[in-house]
């Protein structure tokens, strides 16, 4: 009981009572070692500018984050949403993209792990026992020693991924954008992951090192579903 209700609990009340610039410290931390274990993009300004601007257009709803583009390196093909109000998208990321409402459904999603604190929340319940003198006490200090890696190796719950998924769903539907391109992307990316998992251990290690296609799945798991809930979501609509 303490572990399945009364770490969430904590953390989800830690979370939302850190102060603004706690918060934003945090997320420059993990920023910077996103930055450690990426390279600089090589996506052209102009589409960068492009996706930028369909976000702010789409998905930003008042609340824009800072959306930034990094080459993979070792987290491969990912999108992250860090808690100092960042999105980060690999060059990966965009390229496996047949259409750019799917980069606009991946970019909702991660807005609605932003406006959730789904990041902190999660990284936060990774702390165990020692959350509760941060919830007790309110001495956030010894946060930042810990905190900031977990948040870059953060593996979302079902919960968070549905809640994302939602909020994303509702985006794309108020802009008349079909919430099947999401679901397509994650179906795309799931057989990506499949076909890997059918290679030789030795060269499926290989590509996780380089930071592969399946390295999205530690983050962001898409689950058949997942994929499931969003098609019923568009038959509905």
């Amino acid at each position: 009981a303490f572990w399945k209700w009364g770490i969430p609990g904590a953390a989800n009340y830690v979370a939302m009572q850190l102060p603004a610039d706690t918060i934003s410290k945090l997320g420059d931390q993990a920023q910077e070692q996103v930055f450690d274990l990426t390279e600089p993009s090589t996506l052209p300004l102009a589409r960068q500018k492009q996706i930028i601007q369909s976000y702010q257009d789409v998905v930003a709803n008042g609340q824009p984050a800072k959306v930034l583009f990094r080459a993979g390196g070792a987290i491969g093909t990912n999108a992250l949403a860090i808690p100092n109000n960042t999105i980060i998208l690999t060059d990966e990321l965009v390229n496996l993209a047949k259409d750019d409402h799917e980069i606009i459904g991946v970019l909702a999603h991660e807005q609605g792990h932003l406006v959730e604190r789904h990041s902190l929340k999660q990284a936060l319940s990774s702390l165990g026992f020692s959350l509760l003198f941060v919830a007790v006490t309110g001495d956030s200090s010894s946060l930042f020693t810990s905190v900031p890696v977990a948040i870059v190796g953060a593996s979302y719950s079902r919960n968070f991924e549905s809640d994302a998924d939602q909020y994303a769903m509702h985006v794309l539907d108020k802009n008349q954008i079909s919430s099947l391109h999401l679901a397509n992307f994650l179906a795309r990316m799931e057989a990506d992951a499949r076909a890997e998992q059918k290679n030789e251990q030795q060269a499926a290690s290989e590509v996780d090192e380089e930071g592969g296609i399946g390295s999205i799945f530690r983050s962001h798991p898409a689950t058949q579903e997942r994929i499931a809930a969003i098609r019923q979501f568009n038959q509905q609509q």
